[in-house]
């Protein structure tokens, strides 16, 4: 699938957010004096838009962009980076009004609640804060491009990811960019030492494993499904403990 896709960063935060991302179909669009516009872009099967709704520049540019690559026949994922809380009530306003319009148009779409990644960073400078949205965002991207299939039929789509040394890292700096109670099933990548410890992540954290990936560390990169039928059992993470599952 590496030839039947592009990826589409639209504003300042589509285009930060994107910078770790390495794909020559990568077209960055900042601001309206970018050359590249709307029909310009080469045709593929999957576009995937990464933008924040709030901008006023990508809440202008977005409907006309998405419109165009429908009309196409392609297949188009929107990742909504929604704004802090502490942002203008104008901007949020703005996000809502965008997002629900485009939910209506786009095959799949992921809300990035940047409030969620405020909250694991309370003590941290805002550049730091705003690293870590954007490193989560790439991750994301990178695993889309090599499971978009296994998401067919589901629409509204969320985000959790989570990294550390020990199984108590990812409990404590897990990340969802929707609210975890709203989450109905949860696939995903898991990266650690061993295949029987992503066993035991996927249990404890109710992770359906589309892949392990063998790793020094511990990673986990999920989809979580929103408000459509769930992929999984769920596994509630109460009836397992650290000890239960990572004992000698």
């Amino acid at each position: 699938m590496s030839d039947n896709f592009k990826i589409i960063a639209v504003g300042d935060a589509g285009v930060n957010s994107t910078s770790d991302v390495q794909y020559p179909l990568l077209f960055k669009i900042r601001d309206r004096n970018d050359k590249q516009r709307v029909g310009k872009f080469p045709k593929t099967e999957y576009t995937i838009v990464v933008a924040s709704p709030a901008g006023l520049f990508s809440s202008m540019y977005l409907p006309a962009l998405i419109e165009q690559l429908k009309s196409q026949g392609e297949n188009v994922f929107f990742i909504s980076i929604m704004p802090f809380l502490s942002e203008s009530e104008e901007r949020s306003k703005r996000a809502s009004q965008v997002i629900n319009k485009l939910s209506k148009t786009v095959d799949k779409i992921f809300v990035i609640e940047n409030e969620n990644f405020a909250q694991r960073h309370l003590n941290e400078r805002l550049e730091v804060l705003l690293g870590s949205v954007n490193r989560n965002i790439s991750e994301l991207i990178n695993n889309l491009k090599s499971h978009m299939k296994s998401l067919e039929g589901f629409k509204n789509l969320g985000f959790a990811y989570s990294e550390g040394s020990k199984f108590e890292d990812l409990d404590t700096n897990l990340v969802f960019s929707r609210k975890k109670d709203e989450v109905e099933g949860i696939v995903g990548v898991i990266e650690s030492p061993t295949r029987s410890d992503a066993t035991k992540i996927s249990k404890y954290f109710g992770i359906d494993m589309l892949e392990f990936k063998e790793s020094k560390s511990l990673k986990i990169t999920a989809f979580t499904v929103h408000e459509s039928n769930p992929y999984i059992q769920w596994y509630p993470s109460e009836l397992y403990t650290h000890t239960q599952l990572f004992q000698p």
